[in-house]
């Protein structure tokens, strides 16, 4: 009986390591300038959004492309973010990684969050999906990043 218990010990430690080491390993992934990739993005919009798009004048559709064309976000290892956007303006935030849950805080703004599930992480590409916030739903329902 005893023998049970010091193997279950051993086995809960090993897992908590294990998983502290894959959280590490992604954030250090996460390290570094990725662009957004409109085409692919745009490519994969559900067909509501689509739908939306569809219906906007070449204005609108223009308007929309650059705000995420040529869009970069950077990771940084002491927990700070920084968004630039095409039009060169740039927005600093801070980041955490809860599981494969991204959190972009405003600490200028209320403690704002935004959220963001974490859909695919490799040396080049990121996928992020951001957090519908009540019944408000981003257009572009999957961001792809490729890293610099």
């Amino acid at each position: 009986m005893k023998s049970s218990y010091y193997i279950l010990i051993i086995i809960v430690t090993f897992l908590g390591v294990t998983t502290q080491a894959q959280a590490q390993t992604t954030s250090e992934e996460l390290i570094g300038t990725w662009t957004f990739d409109y085409d692919t993005s745009s490519a994969n919009m559900t067909a509501a959004s689509k739908s939306i798009i569809d219906r906007m004048n070449e204005n609108q559709k223009q308007n929309l492309q650059a705000l995420y064309k040529n869009r970069t976000i950077t990771f940084f290892k002491n927990g700070k973010y920084q968004q630039k956007l095409s039009n060169g303006k740039t927005i600093n935030r801070n980041w955490t990684l809860e599981g494969n849950i991204l959190v972009i805080s405003n600490t200028t703004r209320n403690n704002a969050n935004s959220s963001y599930t974490l859909e695919i992480l490799t040396d080049s590409t990121l996928v992020l999906k951001p957090k519908d916030k009540g019944q408000a739903k981003a257009l572009i329902s999957q961001w792809y990043y490729t890293k610099n």
